[in-house]
């Protein structure tokens, strides 16, 4: 089952197709609006853990493009993946370096 993200414009959707094929397969979907859809599909043999690496591209993609949330669709459900904030990556959240 395919998981959409939504971007804002074309030029991030495709920032994010390019980082994604490493893991995923992925295409961009045109929409009737002015918003374009990332495509995402694990590899078939990727590990059951892949919802891991989808949520760290997410974030990663968000705070490249100082984007503030994802919406994402899995199947019939929809979610908000936030960017993290500031005070979460210098006290030592998973936006900051010293979480590694």
């Amino acid at each position: 089952m395919p998981v959409e993200i939504t971007a804002p414009d074309r030029a991030s959707a495709s920032a994010l197709v390019a980082e994604a094929v490493l893991h995923f397969r992925a295409e961009l979907v045109e929409t009737a609006g002015s918003a374009t859809l990332v495509r995402l599909r694990p590899m078939s043999a990727a590990p059951a853990g892949w919802v891991f690496e989808f949520l760290a591209l997410v974030e990663r993609w968000l705070e490249a493009h100082s984007l503030q949330v994802a919406n994402v669709h899995y199947g019939r459900r929809s979610y908000v993946i936030t960017a993290p904030g500031p005070e979460r990556q210098q006290n030592g959240g998973p936006g900051s370096a010293s979480a590694a």
